[in-house]
């Protein structure tokens, strides 16, 4: 049995403001769920981290693609 998880890594997306984090992250949840998501998984960072490297080189080894 395949089991996948949602995972929100971020909570500045369009719309969002700090009074509807939770009710952004929640409908997100729900949504998940109604999906067929087994988990929801969040940033565990008060204040968030920056996302780091490039979209397309984030989590790729320099040294797998010579």
């Amino acid at each position: 049995m395949i089991r996948l998880g949602y995972q929100i890594p971020f909570f500045n997306f369009p719309g969002a403001t700090p009074d509807n984090v939770f009710e952004n992250v929640a409908a997100q949840t729900v949504a998940a769920e109604k999906s067929g998501f087994d988990t929801v998984l969040v940033m565990d960072h008060f204040y968030q981290l920056p996302g780091l490297g490039h979209p397309q080189t984030r989590g790729s080894c320099p040294r797998l693609q010579t």
